[in-house]
């Protein structure tokens, strides 16, 4: 698995859930959230999670959603790649 950058130093993001996409900045909190997985990086934007002080459910909701769309871009890729 390739090394990876640290997440919020500058890079472009793009939100798996809607595709807002955003530069981040290593000086100020935005709230943004870095998921690595299988050697791939995902982002996701506030707007996909429940404001801070929320429950636990409501988080865990959150996640699960944006899991399952990243498992579905994973497949698709290898579904893709496949046929090639």
């Amino acid at each position: 698995m390739p090394i990876m950058e640290l997440p919020f130093m500058g890079q472009t993001m793009t939100c798996v859930m809607c595709d807002k996409v955003e530069k981040s900045n290593p000086n100020k909190e935005s709230n943004w959230r870095a998921i690595d997985i299988g050697g791939s990086r995902y982002y996701a934007c506030p707007n996909e999670f429940p404001p801070d002080g929320s429950s636990v459910d409501d988080f865990e909701t959150a996640y699960l959603k944006i899991f399952i769309k990243i498992m579905n871009l994973i497949e698709r890729r290898s579904n893709h790649a496949r046929k090639q």
